[in-house]
């Protein structure tokens, strides 16, 4: 009975030291797609309705649009180019390198998506 109890406990100690890598699959986004949602010092959703740019570059198998806009105020951001993924994948063959546009986004789960473009 003693040996059973010994050998149970050096396995049960070896599980609780080993990092298993199941474990590590184990971390999973929760949000939930409420990215909008705000709490005590989180930052809110960040989003822009009616941005000025020119397109740089479009990369169709990425999904994304390179964009050089113009400052944004309301979020505190100088002028920059940056990419975007667009929320309709269709657009990347409706518009090319050099055309000015008006676009709107938000950030969702870490990328900047364009949901509206003229």
């Amino acid at each position: 009975m003693k040996r059973c109890s010994l050998i149970l406990f050096t396995g049960f100690m070896a599980l609780q030291t080993t990092s298993p890598s199941w474990a590590d699959d184990m971390n999973m986004d929760m949000s939930g797609g409420m990215d909008h949602m705000t709490s005590g010092s989180e930052q809110p959703m960040e989003a822009a309705k009616g941005v000025k740019g020119v397109i740089r570059q479009i990369d169709r198998t990425k999904g994304i649009m390179t964009i050089s806009h113009e400052p944004i105020p309301s979020l505190g951001w100088s002028a920059m180019t940056m990419d975007f993924s667009v929320k309709n994948p269709a657009w990347l063959g409706s518009f090319k390198a050099g055309q000015s546009i008006h676009f709107d986004f938000v950030r969702q789960r870490g990328a900047y998506v364009i949901t509206a473009v003229k």
